[in-house]
């Protein structure tokens, strides 16, 4: 994990050094030599200072106390000369992560700033875990009684350890019902880890998920946890998890019979505590028939299941979505909406579900700063899904001037001729619309 280090060192040639061996590592770091330097840059944000406890304007306290006082979320590691018990205690008091002792060797740096790396990393998971679950989200309300039942069940599962199988097609809101059930979960103020199995490379995936020892292979140069510890005492959410190779779907099994595994490399056994949640948009039994999924991590992941129908299943929820999302697009722009335009947008398919109308959503939105219409969401949405043509032979090629007077003139015709309407509906104003016309018939 790359992280941004600040070090605060008023020694030239140690301080230089350490920036120089942190900045090959990957990290990005600034370096100062004073306590006056350092609150300076207090509006920065840092991941970790490395602090000199002497410094030639005060102590490594006071730099502490200046980001603390300022409410940062900088770790802190003292590097001191100074091992008297007096100084620890100070250094635990004021909440310091590590010490380093001089001298000290550069390898010990860089393992020290990563362990504080990865503390950061887990204290970051637990704090969005932390956030209060949005029981009143509007993309979990809907008026399909199959799919008020889906939710319901998954209410229902948050209150059980065991784990939870989430289908449906790509877009449906699989993610979201996978974090509002950790939310709603005993589990709520534990990590909840995302893993998307389908966008890991294959060569690393294991290592990701599961974490490697040192030397396991070329550039592990320390111990290193996975995503599932990670998750320890809260949920891991294994999006697609039919694209597990299966050697990582019987080493995914062993964590749900008894929540134990082993880092690429380690023969020791760990133990967590973690709660899987899994999704996938192909039907299991067809993955299980084409052997993609594992039928023994089915039937244990399969112990509470939720089906999300897509979105064309559930029309009458559109116009609430549309209004939900504008509001956290474009709050000043949802008054636009006329309320009998809205099922103008009803009548597409939303092959992209909940997914595709939100990207439609946001382009519309940044496209149309003039007006906002439901019709510039379907055209939107019809540029976004339209299918690629044959390159026409030469004789066929025609104008772009034709193709626009053509399509002009077919919108005009499915408006009756009311020329403001179809601007609207072209996304371009009444004097373009006119101007166009005219040079047409030039």
């Amino acid at each position: 994990m790359s992280v941004r280090v600040l070090v605060v060192e008023d020694d030239d040639f140690g301080r230089d050094l350490v920036a120089d061996v942190l900045r090959r590592a990957g990290h990005d770091v600034k370096a100062v030599a004073s306590v006056l330097e350092a609150t300076a840059l207090v509006g920065e944000h840092f991941h970790l200072a490395l602090v000199d406890h002497r410094l030639p304007d005060g102590t490594g306290f006071d730099v502490i106390d200046g980001y603390r006082a300022a409410d940062t979320s900088t770790r802190f590691v003292m590097v001191t000369a100074d091992t008297t018990v007096a100084n620890a205690v100070e250094a635990l008091r004021r909440g310091i992560d590590d010490y380093l002792t001089k001298p000290y060797e550069l390898e010990e740096l860089l393992l020290c700033v990563a362990r504080v790396a990865e503390l950061q990393q887990l204290r970051a998971h637990r704090a969005l875990a932390l956030q209060e679950p949005d029981t009143d989200d509007a993309l979990l309300r809907t008026q399909s009684a199959d799919l008020a039942e889906a939710y319901e069940m998954a209410r229902r599962a948050a209150a059980h350890p065991h784990p939870l199988l989430i289908t449906g097609e790509t877009g449906t809101g699989k993610t979201r019902l996978a974090r509002h059930v950790h939310g709603l979960s005993r589990r709520a103020d534990a990590p909840f880890v995302s893993v998307n199995c389908a966008a890991l490379p294959e060569a690393l995936i294991e290592s990701e998920l599961f974490g490697a020892s040192r030397g396991a292979y070329t550039g592990a140069v320390k111990d290193r946890k996975g995503l599932v510890e990670l998750a320890d005492r809260g949920t891991l959410f294994l999006d697609e998890v039919g694209e597990l190779s299966g050697s990582l779907q019987a080493k995914l099994l062993g964590i749900l019979e008894d929540q134990r595994f082993r880092r690429l490399g380690d023969d020791r056994e760990r133990k967590v505590d973690v709660r899987i949640i899994a999704a996938t948009h192909i039907d299991p039994q067809e993955a299980i028939a084409a052997g993609r999924l594992r039928e023994d991590l089915f039937y244990r992941l399969n112990v509470l299941r939720v089906h999300l129908v897509p979105l064309r299943e559930r029309r009458a929820d559109l116009p609430a979505l549309v209004r939900s999302m504008l509001t956290e697009i474009a709050p000043q722009r949802v008054d636009e909406l006329a309320e009998g335009e809205l099922s103008r947008m009803q009548g597409y398919a939303w092959p992209g579900n909940i997914r595709e109308l939100r990207n439609v959503l946001e382009r519309a939105v940044l496209l149309h700063s003039d007006e906002l219409r439901p019709s510039n969401f379907t055209q939107s949405a019809r540029t976004l899904v339209a299918p690629a043509r044959r390159t026409p032979a030469p004789r066929e090629v025609v104008t772009l001037r034709e193709l626009e007077r053509g399509h002009i003139q077919q919108v005009l015709t499915q408006f009756d001729g009311h020329r403001e309407n179809a601007a609207r509906a072209l996304g371009i104003s009444l004097s373009t619309l006119r101007r166009r016309l005219r040079e047409g018939s030039a």
